[in-house]
């Protein structure tokens, strides 16, 4: 898989994002809300920037005015 340098983040980078623990975040990709993707041999897993941000605009409340 050949990835942009930006185009993944950790699951702390998300998180701080996003506003919620990494718990939270591993939770997500767990049961499917987030998508994890494993990028290098080992454990490592990360989501996609766009997905994170994707996320963060649908779960963000709309200012009224």
């Amino acid at each position: 898989m050949n990835a942009q340098p930006n185009e993944f983040m950790t699951f702390g980078e998300a998180a701080e994002l996003l506003r919620v623990s990494y718990r939270t975040v591993q939770r997500w990709v767990r049961i499917g809300n987030l998508k994890g993707y494993k990028i290098t041999a080992g454990r490592n897993v990360r989501v996609k920037r766009a997905e994170v941000l994707a996320l963060l605009k649908e779960t963000t409340p709309k200012e009224e005015g």
